[in-house]
């Protein structure tokens, strides 16, 4: 008899995660979408009743929905991987699940997010009982506690904000926040059109009840185990956070108290996402509110899978992007982010001849994206790198780095890339990318994201590695990427990688990159994906606008 011991063991080996994510990647996306309209629906009409309210299913979608396509995400995943598991042994195994009083109820996305990733285990938990037959589970001990995170708190920032916060306009009719344009630039933009208004949320977090209210959270427990969206339904309102449910009106209490009564328009890039009281009281005055929303990071209209896109999509009046737009897409404003105006002066390249791997933030769980680099996922990425730079020669293994990212996602990722073997390797910096490179050669770019269109604008020499099975492209960006692999500006096999990094000369990088064709590639991905255009900055665009 197998056992299945998910407190301590892998549940499945690396290739099986590359069948699974293999195995019908468009169909599930699409069962993903459906699933999260169905339950947005049901999950609407539950609240309005249970608050008093009459809001509409797109009202409740900009405070559910960051929460609700990441919880339908990570569930519909791991009850991908338990049915693996149970079609491959059926009767053959044994599960152990802890005891039912261990279960936590998350206080809100943020929190939702830290339990999911410290114990990766609550949803396969609550899921096991769906799948598995009653004299499989075996019910034993608890769950551990789950550890904050590192969340690399910059004190002077936060100060700063804290100071901005206090002489800020209160009668403002444009709120400035989060808008992912650095701090400089946020004022700017406060001081020009609001005689200055900054509010920077530094200590709002989401009062919590104690209360649990088990009627609405557990009625109607389900008695098939073949319907995917009742089991989701069921979960979703299981692990639905307090701010959603018992702790709603203290939290729309609390936020009147912060927020101007005077505000018409709101532009931000990250704080619809986990800022829950900024949340409800946008989604109570959002008839009277114009919602201007800010791309944040990579993959937007380049993703096949950027489920997230969408839902920022839906709740904007106006989004903002670092994109061409297509016809299709009347509500998208393309504008140049200061980053991609800002150019890097090779005058002062200092080409060390050192090649830098540039790694992701490392989510421990999915979150919201089925192309991502997470869990499994980052570990069989993690494997091919390591073969990369183990099929180095000597002298060109001297000269690799690996530059972490500054802000982490549930792993300690320094443990992780000792446990890789690549420990003497890491690079630990928070220096601006653009700054960082300029003293180094060659980068690498392991993922699809922001610091990617950042080299690409900066036209900085560097060399791309996807791994084909979890980076999905739309048709539109496929091309391009193509493009870069004929230039040989990307790879998706390692040992193509290794052998052109063995050939790797420093002096004549320069000449290499520049040569024309790979110019004219990079260009043309540039004046799609990541605009530089002074007369596209987000003041001049304003200025027609307010």
């Amino acid at each position: 008899m197998k056992k299945i011991f998910l407190i301590k063991k892998k549940i499945f080996n690396l290739q099986n995660i590359i069948i699974l994510i293999k195995k019908k990647t468009t169909q599930d996306f699409k069962l993903s979408e459906k699933l999260y309209e169905n339950i947005l629906r049901r999950l609407s009409l539950k609240l309005n009743i249970y608050h008093s309210l009459k809001l509409k299913k797109d009202d409740w979608r900009i405070l559910l929905g960051p929460w609700l396509k990441s919880f339908i995400d990570c569930t519909f995943e791991k009850y991908k991987i338990l049915n693996f598991i149970y079609k491959k042994n059926k009767k053959k195994i044994k599960v152990f699940i802890p005891k039912s009083n261990s279960y936590v109820v998350p206080i809100d996305l943020k929190d939702f997010h830290k339990i999911e990733f410290f114990n990766n285990k609550y949803l396969y938990y609550q899921l096991i009982p769906f799948i598995f037959h009653k004299n499989q589970i075996i019910k034993k001990g608890q769950i551990k506690n789950y550890y904050p995170f590192n969340e690399n708190i910059n004190y002077l920032k936060r100060y700063t904000k804290k100071i901005l916060n206090f002489y800020s306009n209160k009668k403002t009719k444009n709120l400035f926040i989060s808008t992912g344009l650095g701090l400089n630039n946020e004022i700017k933009l406060s001081l020009k059109y609001n005689k200055f208004s900054y509010f920077s949320f530094y200590k709002i977090s989401s009062i919590s009840s104690s209360s649990i209210n088990e009627e609405f959270r557990y009625k109607n427990l389900i008695k098939t185990k073949n319907n995917l969206e009742e089991i989701i339904y069921f979960l979703v309102k299981k692990n639905l956070p307090k701010v959603y449910l018992e702790s709603f009106k203290e939290n729309l209490q609390e936020s009147k108290k912060f927020l101007p009564k005077t505000i018409e328009n709101i532009f931000t890039s990250t704080e619809f996402i986990t800022n829950e009281q900024f949340k409800i009281w946008l989604m109570m005055n959002r008839k009277k509110i114009n919602l201007y929303t800010i791309q944040h990071g990579g993959t937007y209209n380049t993703s096949k899978f950027f489920s997230f896109e969408k839902i920022q999509n839906k709740i904007s009046d106006k989004f903002f992007v670092y994109s061409k737009k297509d016809m299709s897409q009347s509500n998208k404003i393309t504008f140049s982010h200061p980053k991609f105006i800002k150019k890097f002066n090779f005058s002062n390249y200092k080409n060390d001849g050192n090649i830098v791997f540039i790694l992701p933030k490392i989510p421990r769980d999915i979150i919201h994206n089925f192309s991502m680099y997470s869990g499994k996922r980052y570990e069989y990425v993690l494997n091919e790198i390591k073969n990369i730079i183990d099929n180095l020669n000597h002298d060109t293994k001297k000269r690799v780095k690996l530059r972490i990212h500054p802000y982490e996602q549930g792993w300690d990722t320094e443990l992780v890339l000792k446990y890789f073997g690549l420990g003497n390797l890491i690079y630990k910096s928070d220096t601006d990318l653009c700054d960082f490179m300029g003293n180094h050669s060659l980068g690498i770019m392991t993922y699809d994201a922001t610091a990617h269109l950042e080299l690409l604008s900066y036209n900085f020499p560097h060399l791309m590695y996807w791994n084909k099975n979890f980076t999905f492209h739309n048709l539109k960006a496929d091309k391009f990427y193509k493009e870069f692999q004929k230039q040989g500006l990307l790879y998706t096999n390692t040992a193509k990688l290794s052998e052109k990094l063995n050939k790797f000369d420093s002096n004549n990088l320069e000449k290499w990159w520049h040569n024309k064709k790979r110019q004219n590639s990079i260009n043309k991905f540039c004046n799609n994906y990541c605009v530089s255009n002074e007369e596209l900055n987000l003041e001049k665009i304003l200025k027609k606008i307010l």
